[in-house]
């Protein structure tokens, strides 16, 4: 008997076999076949966004300053207190000329350390209170014993600084410094207290509140911390070496000025805050504008860093425009 061969096409090649008449029934009852479904593997890959860059070199900053202030100034501190040697000055004198008070190691310079101990912890733990996933069902308990300790942390740090500045200035610096650093503490004290109001009182809780207030408080942490630091010693050199005297006027009027530019950044992100949340849930940042940022960001940071931060970790002689700022006072 002849063969007659049926191809069927709607099989993809490598599916393709050929049927006879001398097959049994399963050719001829087999009308409909099943086309196989071709499952192709899908791969999730990480995208480091603009904002998740700068984000995170932001925090490097912060981390970073942080370690600088715990191995030159507070470890130090503590560690020639239980000696009873009081070796510790030449530490601060290097870094931060006159922070040091001689004859008042038990209350002026306590207050100093106290202050620190609280701004370590801040700059460590603000970032990851604004992780969404430490605010998940599931990890909101630690979100909130760490909401606790940093809202003491705050109010230690800030009224350690402020009483610092009140009793114990010895023209240190120029008063804008001293003005700037009352009005920083204040503000401070303000928004933990503002944002343990809307969490913790029934009667007024108010998450969206919470969130704005703890936003701001952490906005005054990052600025008042690195940033500060780190934007200091351009504005200094641009003010001693590159921009005419302004007359007698000491210290020059750019260095007067941004001593209160630390609040900028802090009025920019309230603003942007109430912003999005009031009328673009959705509205994103330009990525040119994060991407120039970054750049900024990393070109003021690295010098701080290597010149400064680093070799006091290690103690070894730095390089600091701001010291010398705080020498030529």
């Amino acid at each position: 008997m002849e063969k007659v061969v049926v191809e069927d096409t709607a099989m993809p090649m490598s599916n393709r076999h050929h049927h006879t008449a001398d097959d049994d029934n399963d050719a001829i009852m087999n009308v409909t076949e099943t086309t196989p479904i071709l499952s192709t593997a899908t791969t999730s890959t990480v995208t480091f966004t603009p904002l998740f860059r700068l984000t995170a070199l932001a925090w490097c900053s912060t981390i970073s300053f942080a370690l600088f202030a715990l191995f030159q100034y507070v470890l130090p501190a503590i560690t020639s207190t239980i000696r009873n040697d009081g070796n510790y000055q030449q530490r601060w004198e290097q870094t931060d000329p006159g922070l040091y008070r001689s004859g008042k190691t038990s209350t002026a310079n306590g207050l100093m350390v106290v202050h620190m101990m609280g701004g370590i912890f801040l700059m460590l733990a603000g970032p990851i209170q604004l992780i969404p996933w430490m605010r998940k069902n599931k990890r909101l308990q630690y979100h909130r014993w760490i909401g606790r300790v940093y809202l003491l942390a705050a109010l230690t740090a800030s009224c350690g600084a402020t009483t610092f500045v009140l009793l114990f200035r010895t023209s240190r610096l120029w008063i804008h410094e001293d003005i700037q650093n009352v009005l920083f503490g204040l503000a401070v004290i303000a928004c933990s207290l503002q944002s343990y109001r809307y969490i913790a009182i029934p009667s007024q809780k108010d998450i969206q509140l919470h969130k704005f207030w703890s936003w701001s408080l952490v906005g005054f942490i990052f600025t008042g911390a690195p940033l500060y630091r780190i934007c200091s010693w351009p504005i200094y050199i641009l003010a001693t070496n590159v921009l005419p005297p302004v007359g007698n006027i000491t210290p020059h009027p750019i260095i007067s000025a941004s001593f209160y530019c630390i609040f900028l950044p802090l009025i920019l992100s309230m603003i942007l805050y109430k912003y999005r949340h009031n009328h673009h849930q959705s509205w994103k940042p330009d990525t040119g504008v994060l991407n120039g940022a970054l750049a900024m960001l990393l070109v003021l940071w690295l010098p701080l860093l290597m010149f400064t931060w680093i070799p006091a970790i290690f103690d070894r002689p730095t390089t600091n425009a701001t010291t010398e700022m705080k020498i030529d006072a």
